[in-house]
């Protein structure tokens, strides 16, 4: 998600290095640089967890459907339980606190 911005900075510092400019900072360059990269980490597992997510919840609505059309006059307020659903709660926990964590990451001073 961020390699452009990453490709991009890298041009800058390495335009910075050779021209020996006196006000460029490389440490704090340094720093953003590895902003950027934990936030590139940090994007792409909650994408992934996300995924994982709604294959879940597109599981559990189509065995549910299947449930409700074949019980339908006899139960009609049938849930799932189980591992997927621990898993549903489990992911959904994960994809909070890392959202978070980007969050928290991209509005840091360094």
């Amino acid at each position: 998600m961020f390699q452009s911005v990453l490709d991009r900075f890298d041009k800058y510092y390495e335009k910075m290095e050779q021209e020996n400019h006196p006000t460029f900072n490389f440490d704090l360059a340094n720093e953003a640089r590895k902003r950027i990269q934990q936030l590139d980490y940090h994007y792409e597992l909650i994408e992934t967890k996300h995924l994982r997510y709604m294959d879940l919840i597109r599981q559990q609505h189509k065995q549910i459907e299947f449930l409700r059309d074949y019980f339908h006059p006899y139960n009609p307020s049938i849930t799932m339980e189980g591992e997927d659903v621990q898993e549903l709660n489990d992911l959904g926990f994960e994809i909070e606190t890392f959202t978070e964590s980007f969050y928290y990451l991209a509005a840091c001073e360094a």
